[in-house]
């Protein structure tokens, strides 16, 4: 069959100019890599350095808003137990019928466990102070 023949031999003539051009250019392809290799290294570095600021910068913000979180638990914890003290008194007031006095002693109660639940908040270590030796 003489179209499969001149087939064969068209894609095997393709083939071995293809081989050939990569030949003659594996050297320029060499230089070409290496000197994309050397400008990517540079490159590389100052993404590198760029990247270490941000991780400082980020830390930085992260150490802020961690100090910013354990302020709103702790001020959280101590409004919600003088709330909570409050509420019991009120509920007390209600079912023994003795108006202001337990949501006094509420408050007061709440008061002295949200003091005590805030000491507790700011003894624990977090990891964060500095080592006293």
């Amino acid at each position: 069959n003489l179209f499969a023949f001149r087939l064969r031999r068209h894609i095997g003539g393709v083939a071995q100019r293809a081989h050939a051009q990569r030949q003659r250019f594996r050297h320029c392809d060499y230089a070409a890599r290496k000197r994309d290799a050397a400008q990517s290294a540079g490159e590389y570095g100052r993404q590198r350095l760029a990247l270490q600021r941000y991780a400082a910068v980020r830390t930085a913000h992260r150490g802020a808003a961690s100090a910013v979180s354990d302020g709103w638990v702790a001020g959280g914890s101590f409004f919600g137990s003088i709330m909570a003290g409050a509420l019991l008194g009120w509920l007390g007031d209600r079912w023994l019928d003795t108006d202001p006095w337990l949501v006094t002693a509420g408050i007061a109660a709440g008061s002295v466990s949200g003091f005590v639940r805030m000491w507790q908040l700011v003894r624990q270590p977090t990891g964060k102070q500095p080592v006293r030796g």
